[in-house]
């Protein structure tokens, strides 16, 4: 059963009173491990922004979603469901904020790493937690872009991207659109991995994606290959 379907289900069985204080608390989990996470590394990603706070015009912000960081332990877990040889893949958080899972992706030892973020803001506190952060970095080829996700261009190898709440879901239609034509003039592989059942609702429904996993709170996808394509 789809991510989203299965949401819905279990809200429909509890009172909304359970189901309100139950996301509150996991939420109060979740801000208490960002800020034990920013206190160990010594880096600033913790807390929401809304859209209204962010340094965007007013076409961006009608679309965008407010920051909020993916926990760590979910991405972690997504990203291990799957295997790769993460040497061959670039790893691209689209709406990328103030840079925190970039940190968590340079665990791994992905060819490089590139966020994008529209806000100049969380594109500069990203950058300045690149700097500062104090682990052990298994990539450390990492760049933050400050740039509109929706117009940004693919780079032609191996890809595994990441988005949470960036946008709303014909921004994401229009996204994935021209992500399509980039890899008809350039095939190569690419995963996708997103914890938003707006956007699982935009990528099951494309003919060129298939879903490789999913759990309580994610859905993972690859493209399909056509007869004859080679995986760059």
């Amino acid at each position: 059963m789809p991510t989203s379907k299965l949401k819905n289900l279990v809200k429909s069985i509890l009172p909304e009173c359970l189901w309100n204080r139950a996301r509150g608390l996991r939420a109060a989990i979740y801000q208490s491990q960002r800020r034990s996470y920013d206190r160990k590394f010594a880096v600033h990603t913790e807390g929401l922004v809304e859209v209204k706070e962010l340094d965007i015009n007013n076409e961006q912000r009608k679309s965008s979603n407010r920051y909020e960081a993916t926990p760590r332990a979910v991405f972690l877990k997504m990203l291990r469901s799957f295997q790769i040889d993460y040497r061959r893949f670039t790893f691209i958080d689209i709406g990328s904020g103030k840079g925190a899972v970039l940190l968590y992706a340079s665990e791994f030892p992905f060819r490089r790493i590139i966020g994008v973020e529209v806000s100049a803001k969380l594109n500069q506190i990203a950058e300045a937690n690149i700097r500062n952060y104090r682990h052990n970095m298994r990539c450390k080829d990492i760049t933050t872009l400050c740039a509109d996700a929706v117009t940004f261009s693919l780079p032609n190898e191996p890809l595994v991207l990441y988005l949470w709440n960036p946008f709303n879901k014909e921004m994401v239609k229009e996204m994935f659109s021209r992500f399509e034509r980039s890899l008809k003039e350039c095939p190569r592989q690419v995963i996708v991995m997103s914890l938003n059942p707006d956007v699982v609702d935009v990528l099951d429904k494309l003919h060129w994606l298939e879903r490789i996993g999913s759990g309580w709170n994610h859905s993972i996808y690859r493209n399909k290959l056509g007869e004859g394509e080679a995986v760059a």
